[in-house]
């Protein structure tokens, strides 16, 4: 007089990433400020700063149009060369660094801040595992 139950479920692998990367930027940004200064970091599983380069790609986005990841996905800042965008790049990146990305450069993508975001995204390329990973900020 036992009670018996059964219950069927799949098993798929997964892979966690090796390593994590954050933007850190004001959350308040004066339209008179010289700048956007921010931190990159980088850093593994285990805590240790990852070794390797970064990229910062700073795009601008209306915010009039609705953002709806899926009916209007924003293009991977990888391959996207269609979009309007500042560049630049950190070759002896360290787990962590800081930048500044001039007013004008934004200026020159979208004259009116006033509506709009910015969107500032970091790619981190770790050579010893070659592997990439990125993380974006919306401001």
């Amino acid at each position: 007089m036992g009670y018996e139950a059964t219950k069927s479920f799949d098993i798929h692998e997964f892979y966690y990433r090796k390593f994590e990367v954050n933007v850190t930027v004001p959350y308040y940004l004066p339209t008179d400020t010289p700048g956007i200064g921010g931190i990159i970091t980088a850093n593994y599983t285990t805590g240790m700063g990852v070794l390797g380069y970064a990229r910062l790609v700073v795009r601008a986005r209306n915010m009039s149009i609705p953002f709806d990841p899926y009916a209007y996905p924003l293009a991977n800042v990888e391959f996207d060369r269609v979009t309007p965008s500042y560049r630049t790049a950190i070759n002896d990146f360290n787990g962590v660094a800081g930048f500044f990305i001039p007013i004008s450069a934004i200026r020159s993508l979208l004259p009116n801040l006033d509506g709009n975001e910015i969107l500032i995204t970091a790619v981190v390329y770790d050579p010893w595992w070659n592997e990439t990973n990125n993380c974006e900020y919306i401001r």
